[in-house]
């Protein structure tokens, strides 16, 4: 299978991501990737980050714990939207309700 050897001669990526498959493929790039890594495929080039993808990635973590740290509860969350004072924002489904840069 190309994607197989693909993967066997680059590791995992997203470079070749709307070549290497159907872009309605049921699993995606990723869902293959998660399955060779998983089975411990062996490739022959692994990536190495620079510095300042590492340090990308780590604000990146650093900002989802922020946020996952002031998150509520399920129980208050529950709570909350259970109340007959509360009401759904009008906008919920129109506005972007998360920051996606970082």
């Amino acid at each position: 299978m190309p994607l197989v050897e693909y993967y066997q001669e680059n590791g995992p990526g997203t470079y070749h991501k709307l070549t290497l498959l159907d872009r309605l493929s049921q699993f995606g790039l990723e869902g293959y990737w998660a399955l060779l890594l998983g089975q411990k495929v062996p490739y022959k080039q692994p990536y190495v980050p620079s510095i300042k993808e590492r340090e990308t990635w780590g604000q990146i973590q650093q900002a989802f714990k922020a946020k996952a740290l002031n998150a509520v509860g399920v129980k208050e969350a529950l709570t909350l939207i259970r109340s007959p004072q509360f009401r759904w924002p009008t906008t919920l489904y129109t506005e972007q309700l998360f920051e996606l840069s970082f």
